[in-house]
């Protein structure tokens, strides 16, 4: 590949970075769809234990799209301000704790807190940080990118839910739970390693980005300082139309 496509150094014929930077957000991807997808191969395991019915069983799942909803708005501005690989690690901390003190919960309030707001608030920003980590790594070529880091989504659907399902026939859904809060914890702080470097940090372009002159760089830091100071003025549109 020549170098104005790849926006690799002089001499480097490596992979290009972004594609690792693909693959790993659609890991992030395949693991937060695996989790919020298999609570209805523990939906039956939960009641049965603990005798709760239907609607209140639901109930934990509804709860926790809401806080997905919600907190993925919050996460969103945080990962804007502090880095995307710094709160996905975060959210990989308190997905993780969430999940592994809900194989210990006693009572339906307990399940509530520790899944539906911990777990949710923990993987409510999954899919947009693996989404602008990948498309960041790419001009040409991006729709691909993504496209393939959304796969992570079938991958959690196709391969994710079955093995869940087949832990908590080996395991029982306690120790599954268990399981799943270290995997969670374990892969998306090492996703977050992956990811917590940006393109020029590494001496690189984006995928089919030209190099850029000096006053092209000095233009466009204008006008990103431009664009910023506009910022609360564009929300404020957006929330009105």
């Amino acid at each position: 590949m020549s170098n104005n496509n790849t926006g690799a150094k002089a001499g480097n014929n490596r992979l290009f970075y972004g594609w690792i930077v693909v693959i790993f957000s659609m890991v992030i991807i395949a693991v937060n769809v695996s989790i919020f997808s298999s609570f209805g191969v523990f939906f039956k395991p939960l009641a049965g234990d603990f005798g709760w019915d239907r609607a209140s069983t639901s109930a934990i799942q509804s709860g926790f799209f809401i806080c997905l909803g919600i907190f993925g708005i919050v996460i969103g501005w945080l990962a804007d301000r502090f880095g995307r690989a710094r709160i996905l690690g975060i959210g990989g901390l308190v997905a993780g704790t969430g999940l592994i003190l809900t194989s210990q919960v006693t009572t339906l309030w307990q399940i509530f807190l520790t899944y539906s707001v911990m777990c949710g608030f923990g993987l409510s920003g999954c899919f947009p940080i693996a989404m602008s980590s990948a498309g960041r790594w790419f001009v040409k070529r991006r729709g691909m990118a993504l496209g393939i880091t959304a796969s992570g989504a079938g991958l959690g659907l196709i391969i994710g839910v079955p093995t869940i399902a087949r832990l908590i026939i080996a395991l029982g859904w306690s120790r599954t739970y268990f399981v799943l809060g270290a995997s969670v914890f374990a892969v998306l702080s090492l996703c977050a390693f992956l990811l917590r470097r940006e393109p020029e940090e590494m001496g690189l372009r984006p995928y089919g980005a030209a190099p850029q002159t000096a006053e092209g760089k000095n233009n466009l830091t204008r006008t990103a300082k431009r664009d910023q100071s506009k910022t609360d003025d564009t929300v404020k549109k957006a929330i009105r139309t």
